[in-house]
This record gives structure tokens, C-alpha cells and sequence, in this order.
């Protein structure tokens, strides 16, 4: 019974971890942000692709920069969410 429970909720984990990975792909994919390693740095550069120059950051891990980029488009997203829900309850005229 105990083997039973420890497979189950080691599938669960499983599943849980993929669905995270699969989410950070996508986030990482739909993020105006990018980030890459430049030759003589220890580090990567990450970079706003709307902006021109567009260097915004450096991040010491693939990792951190990831997360990094995760956090800013969550926080942008957030903010714009809430303006559009500020605006929707005004009405002009």
C-alpha cells in the first residue's frame, strides 16, 4: 500500500514539474526580454527588445536570468491587468 502511495504521488511530482517547465518555456517565449553570454564576460546580458539599446541587466546563471525575465514579465503583466481593469469601470461622455 505504502510502494502504491509513494508511486502515485511521485507521478504527481512528475506531472507538476512538467507543467512548470512547460510554463517557463512559454513565459520565456512570449517575454519581450532575451538574454546571452558575451565573450569575456562571467555572465550573461539580458536585454529589452523593445528598447534600443536595449541592455537591461546581467545575471551571473542561465537560471537567474530566466528568472529574471519571468519576474518582469509577470510584475508587466500584473500592471497591465490592472489598468485595464482601472479603465474598463470609467466612461467618458
Amino acid at each position: 500500500m505504502f510502494a502504491r502511495l509513494w508511486r502515485e504521488r511521485k507521478r504527481r511530482r512528475e506531472r507538476e514539474a512538467a507543467m512548470l517547465a512547460w510554463a517557463r518555456r512559454e513565459i520565456l517565449a512570449a517575454a519581450p526580454y532575451g538574454y546571452g553570454h558575451f565573450q569575456g564576460e562571467d555572465g550573461y546580458r539580458i536585454w529589452d527588445t523593445r528598447l534600443d539599446p536595449g541592455f537591461v541587466g546581467f545575471s551571473p546563471t542561465t537560471e537567474s536570468a530566466e528568472d529574471w525575465i519571468i519576474e518582469q514579465f509577470l510584475r508587466e503583466e500584473e500592471k497591465s491587468g490592472a489598468a485595464d481593469k482601472n479603465s474598463a469601470g470609467t466612461r467618458l461622455g
